[in-house]
């Protein structure tokens, strides 16, 4: 080998070398990539009740004024399971109103009647959207009925019917101090479970048989957005839908609006929309808005 071959041989072990130091040196002095902050999500435990005069405008049957009182329960939080978050969200509203517009065996009926409870999972990616998974129920608290003149039939109770759901998909967050907002996109198997009452579990396909359970996969659909200013105002809203793939032109929709407003400690008024368009229950969509001014409490 020639002096000239050495030399060329020995230039090119000193680049590599001074190459290999550089990168040690990047890799000592890199800085980890700064991890995005998870949006804040509003927490919320609340017990109380509610007692005053209110106007009912149901936009199928008009409207109607009546004394109402009402005992409800939220609870929203999140916790962390290591590289998981878990959200919780339960709500359970138990009213009575009186109305003097209906004859005296009937003037005292069941009005908000429910309880819906929700736990959901999700992997935080850090994306635009992270996966999830989510289960819920949903069965009313107590016996409801339907008033025909003097008769009443009884349409529901306790775990009758009760509605779960499983669902897993996308989800997407956003909001800041003053404001949430959290939509989620999944495939969603539901059940229908009933011991009696059972408008919402029958086949009509078969008429000779009455189906107490029933079941169907499709896709949900959900939308959440909190408000808060401060303890004197609230605003909470929620948007679900689901679509069985059987039919995915029909769809069960419950959209829920409240707003608070505390004037003073045990004084406020409360807003309230509601739509449910449920082709099982009615074939018309049920629109229910009502406002109440009267004495709030809660623990």
């Amino acid at each position: 080998m020639s002096g000239r071959d050495i030399h060329i041989v020995l230039r090119r072990g000193a680049l590599r070398l001074g190459l290999a130091c550089l990168v040690l040196r990047s890799l000592s002095t890199a800085q980890p990539m700064p991890v995005p902050k998870p949006v804040p999500y509003p927490t919320q435990s609340l017990m109380g009740f509610s007692f005053a005069q209110a106007t009912s405008s149901n936009w199928t049957q008009g409207e109607a004024d009546f004394l109402t009182t009402k005992f409800y329960c939220r609870l929203r939080r999140q916790d962390s399971l290591g590289f998981l978050v878990a959200r919780t969200v339960g709500t359970m509203d138990l009213g009575a109103t009186y109305r003097d517009d209906s004859v005296a065996l009937n003037r005292v009926r069941v009005a908000d009647n429910e309880i819906f409870g929700e736990l959901q999972i999700l992997y935080p990616l850090h994306w635009l959207v992270d996966p999830y998974v989510a289960t819920n129920l949903r069965t009313p608290v107590t016996e409801s009925f339907q008033y025909l003149g003097l008769t009443r039939c009884r349409t529901s109770s306790l775990w009758n019917p009760v509605t779960t759901m499983q669902s897993a998909g996308l989800s997407f967050d956003a909001g800041g101090a003053f404001a949430f907002f959290t939509a989620r996109a999944g495939f969603a198997l539901q059940q229908i479970r009933a011991h009696d009452q059972w408008l919402m579990t029958d086949d009509p396909a078969t008429p000779e048989i009455r189906e107490l359970y029933r079941a169907r996969s499709g896709i949900e659909l959900v939308a959440e957005t909190q408000l808060h200013h401060d303890s004197t105002l609230t605003c909470n809203g929620r948007f679900g839908a689901f679509g069985s793939f059987n039919d995915l032109g029909s769809w069960t929709v419950h959209y829920d609006n409240e707003m608070r407003l505390r004037v003073w400690n045990y004084f406020g008024l409360t807003w309230t929309l509601n739509v449910l368009c449920d082709p099982r229950q009615n074939v018309h969509t049920q629109f229910k808005q009502s406002f109440m001014i009267g004495v709030v409490g809660g623990i």
